[in-house]
């Protein structure tokens, strides 16, 4: 990591919060009309310009709703709870600034049909290169 990756910076875009949190930018802006607690401020020409708390509160809700399944309405009362509490700073802070890794490239997917219709999960695939390779193991053996 260079010198200036490590500098942060006070304002991000929502193109960089977007990539930061692999989430695109109309579920980031449908967020704001959804949770109170996520307003961004903006510039003079109007763009979005997200602080360090915001991309943490965006993580937050990411993790709420995508990783623990709540709804928005039990995420808006955890996140009360959380300020009740007194542990709202201390949740944020336990995320940062790091991009999150894309779930995409951690999904596998292959399509068997010919009109690209079919996909498949990740157990057939591996069923079906496991079999491909008994196959080419047996032929090697001949």
């Amino acid at each position: 990591m260079d010198f200036q990756s490590k500098i942060k910076k006070l304002y991000y875009s929502i193109s960089e919060v977007s990539k930061i949190t692999n989430l695109k930018q109309y579920v980031i802006r449908y967020w704001e009309t959804e949770f109170p607690d996520l307003k961004p401020a903006k510039n003079s020409s109007g763009n979005r310009i997200y602080k360090e708390n915001d991309i943490k509160l965006i993580k937050l809700l990411k993790h709420l709703l995508y990783d623990k399944k709540l709804s928005s309405n039990d995420v808006k009362k955890t996140i009360q709870k959380y300020k009740d509490e007194n542990t709202y700073k201390k949740k944020l802070n336990n995320y940062n600034l790091e991009p999150d890794k894309k779930t995409d490239e951690l999904k596998l997917k292959f399509d068997t049909s010919k009109d690209g219709s079919s996909d498949k999960s990740i157990d057939d695939l591996l069923r079906k290169i496991q079999t491909n390779l008994e196959s080419i193991i047996k032929i090697l053996g001949e």
